[in-house]
């Protein structure tokens, strides 16, 4: 009987693991293109404070005012690629208000930003 393994199985694990992880920055990376897109502008605060945080959640806010969203992408997309393998990745928004945009305080965003744009990312199957 041949054997099915070309090599040890555990050699696999770091192929599986770089793949999973580039689907996991494709993902991280629509689903925070979408949150800011959909974030109301004002001073460009809010959208400035989208933040990514891999292996645990950013809880600080910043002072970045970023009205087009572009400064906050690329920050973002910084962390989204800093680590090989990712197995916890966090996007969020810690401003005070930040809840109340999501229940349609924001005449911009009535429908709110987070589930927005989770339900962009289920319809392009990244979840």
């Amino acid at each position: 009987m041949a054997n099915a393994w070309k090599g040890k199985p555990t050699a696999y694990t770091k192929v599986v693991e770089a793949e999973l992880s580039q689907t996991v920055r494709k993902a991280a990376f629509f689903v925070l293109r979408s949150l800011i897109v959909s974030s109301p502008v004002d001073t460009g605060r809010f959208k400035g404070n989208w933040q990514v945080g891999i292996g645990e959640k950013v809880t600080g806010v910043t002072e970045r005012l970023d009205k087009g969203g572009a400064v906050t992408l690329q920050a973002g997309l910084s962390v989204i690629k800093s680590k090989a393998v990712i197995h916890n990745l966090w996007i969020s928004n810690n401003l005070p208000y930040a809840e109340r945009i999501e229940n349609g305080w924001s005449t911009q965003a009535p429908s709110g930003v987070v589930a927005l744009a989770m339900r962009k990312a289920e319809r392009a199957g990244y979840l």
